[in-house]
């Protein structure tokens, strides 16, 4: 019973992280439900587009919560891992990029796949793709595609993984391909880079910034190519950073076409000069118990600072001294494997400068 009560926690936490990304921050978002008909609890997969995750398993970006009623339903990364959260790189789901399902089953019969959710994907087509019946269907919010699993089409076991996958198409012609985009400190400056694969009517980027990842104003432009199928590298420098008067500073490119439309990049952040004073950043910000969790702490000074860990209630878990260095350096969280699902905050204080750090356990 309490195996149960845990895998309800765990999935709740999980869904309710996605649904959060989805609706703050516009990430895509495919939700897919299993469903028997003698079945009340459908089997879930999430599948999601997030700037830094790849086509195989990441810690950070990826998860495998337990199914209790005898149904499982996953998707598979490129080395074959069954997982129940995929995050995929944006080039992955505008590419004809398939992804293989995985179906369990406790018993043979008829079963329906149901599309529960499915949000920001404007950007690209889902078909829902039967190998065995030679069906292609595109998804849409409540769309079902009902089948029959028996002897004949398992292998004579009660799971399949080969007869259904997911193929995602670029619904719309991209009008640069970012292939890079980094933010880099150089001196008390923060230099940005990025490159291009293909540009169609880019008429320029416009670089903004921002101290809370929400509120973006512009800093300037970089004239696009036009239109071109070459590779192109462009550069932009924020000279002092000190301005900011913050620890860290998040970038993002606005890139507008002739016609004025415009499309924006991810965000990338920079830990500014150690002189601006303290920045603390969690690792992985959310991951399963399973994970090991670090802090990336920078400051200007040497000496001693405290780390206190609350919960989301509040309640404090713990605290204790460290001693840290000038620049960057690494903390461990071994407790962190002792913390149930559920938002924690790491706060790192030294003198009258503190950081706090957000971490979610899966």
């Amino acid at each position: 019973m309490q195996h149960i009560r845990g895998g309800a926690r765990l999935w709740v936490v999980l869904l309710l992280t996605l649904l959060a990304l989805a609706a703050q921050a516009q990430t895509p978002l495919l939700r897919l439900d299993l469903q028997g008909t003698d079945t009340q609890v459908p089997a879930q997969a999430n599948i999601y587009a997030q700037e830094g995750a790849t086509t195989g398993f990441d810690d950070e970006y990826d998860a495998v919560p337990p199914s209790g009623n005898g149904l499982t339903l996953a998707s598979l990364t490129q080395e074959g891992r069954r997982v129940t959260i995929n995050g995929l790189p944006y080039s992955a789901v505008t590419a004809s990029q398939a992804v293989s399902l995985f179906i369990g089953v406790p018993r043979y019969g008829p079963y329906t796949l149901l599309v529960g959710q499915l949000e920001n994907f404007g950007f690209a087509a889902i078909y829902l793709v039967d190998a065995e019946q030679q069906r292609r269907q595109l998804l849409a919010p409540g769309a079902e595609y009902a089948f029959s699993l028996d002897a004949n089409n398992t292998g004579g076991a009660y799971t399949t993984s080969t007869r259904f996958s997911l193929v995602f198409e670029s619904a719309i012609p991209l009008p640069v391909t970012l292939t890079a985009f980094t933010a880099q400190l150089e001196g008390t400056a923060g230099l940005l880079r990025w490159t291009t694969a293909s540009e169609h009517q880019n008429a320029y980027f416009q670089i903004e910034s921002s101290l809370d990842g929400r509120t973006f104003a512009a800093l300037g432009r970089v004239a696009g190519a036009g239109t071109s199928a070459a590779h192109h590298t462009y550069q932009f420098r924020d000279a002092d950073l000190a301005r900011y008067a913050a620890a860290q500073v998040y970038y993002r490119l606005r890139q507008v076409d002739a016609d004025g439309t415009s499309v924006l990049s991810p965000v990338r952040v920079l830990l500014a000069d150690p002189a601006v004073g303290l920045a603390v950043t969690a690792v992985p910000t959310a991951g399963s118990a399973s994970q090991a969790v670090r802090l990336l702490v920078r400051t200007a000074a040497t000496g001693p600072a405290w780390l206190r860990i609350t919960d989301a209630l509040g309640h404090n878990l713990g605290q204790r001294a460290l001693d840290l260095p000038a620049g960057t350096s690494t903390v461990a969280l071994p407790e962190a494997g002792q913390w149930a699902p559920g938002l924690y905050f790491v706060q790192v204080q030294q003198g009258a400068r503190r950081q706090v750090a957000r971490v979610v356990r899966l």
